[in-house]
């Protein structure tokens, strides 16, 4: 059996994490488990002023980046426990900011 590389999971756990095997699936899981504790750290590290502003704004921008894969939205469904409960709050505001800007249009106007 061929053990398929990680960038290939991780591609198709973005896209759909529902449809990997079990295998794979726990790979996703641990990759993204990874990824997001790098986050949950660096927003540690902001909080006590250990992080410039600048360089926290482009890791949050990159949350909501990884968020907007269907994949990570579903993973974080069922993983966000494993986190702490501020960088949990963090990525609940990033996803409501997200769907907020799916219901308007370029200009702002709230779509009907």
């Amino acid at each position: 059996a061929t053990i398929p590389l990680l960038d290939s999971v991780a591609r198709l756990g973005l896209a759909d994490y529902h449809q990997l095997g079990e295998e794979d699936e726990w790979r996703f899981g641990f990759w993204m488990s990874s990824l997001m504790r790098r986050y949950d750290n660096s927003y540690y590290q902001y909080r006590e002023d250990m992080l410039e502003e600048g360089r926290w704004q482009m890791s949050r921008r990159d949350l909501g980046v990884w968020f907007a894969n269907p994949g990570a939205l579903s993973w974080w469904k069922t993983s966000a426990s494993i986190f702490s409960p501020e960088f949990t709050a963090l990525v609940e505001e990033i996803l409501g900011e997200q769907q907020t800007a799916e219901t308007r249009d370029d200009s702002g106007t709230a779509l009907t």
